[in-house]
């Protein structure tokens, strides 16, 4: 009697199994892809492409705001302040960018002046309009202490998260400009 159960509920699984797979035949299914399958740089590409890899694409892409925010259409925050904040990140490696929540993240980054010293970046875009207090930049930075063989927090300059808000407002007020001058 359990023989029975068994392939019964073997039967059961794999009708389901194979009615799942019959629904995404017709549709493009791709799985996501795993840091392993692909460089850095290429990911980086890619979500500068998914954020709309220039004005241009950014206006076809999402509609042309024409009340002068730059809010896109399928995001969730400023086109201009996501795409100038990942054209001011560009160096560092992203480690995860969403444009609906306006979150983007770098992953640590050591330059090879201070390869002793790395950082790290948190940018949150909080609104559809192009607005200084809309954008929020966390730094961390850590320092390689040899004695103990591991990174340890350090303090960064009390104007170092405001310095890259302004360059970042800078960029989206340009790509703003740049927009209206060309369309």
């Amino acid at each position: 009697m359990l023989r029975i159960g068994i392939a019964i509920s073997f039967l059961i699984g794999s009708l389901f199994v194979h009615s799942c797979s019959s629904l995404t035949e017709g549709m493009n299914v791709e799985r996501a892809p795993t840091q392993t399958e692909y460089p850095q740089e290429k990911i980086q590409r890619e979500n500068r492409e998914a954020a709309g890899g220039s004005l241009l694409s950014l206006n076809r892409i999402f509609g042309k705001n024409e009340g002068g925010g730059g809010a896109a259409m399928g995001i969730g925050v400023n086109a201009y302040l996501w795409q100038a904040t990942l054209e001011s990140l560009s160096f560092m490696p992203l480690d995860n960018a969403d444009p609906f929540g306006g979150v983007i993240i770098t992953e640590w980054h050591s330059s090879l002046d201070s390869p002793g010293e790395r950082f790290k970046m948190t940018v949150l875009i909080n609104t559809k309009e192009l607005r200084a207090d809309g954008l929020t930049v966390s730094v961390f930075r850590q320092i390689w202490t040899k004695g103990a063989g591991l990174w340890v927090d350090a303090p960064i300059s009390s104007n170092a998260s405001r310095e890259i808000e302004d360059a970042i407002l800078t960029k989206a007020r340009e790509l703003r400009i740049d927009s209206i001058a060309g369309g």
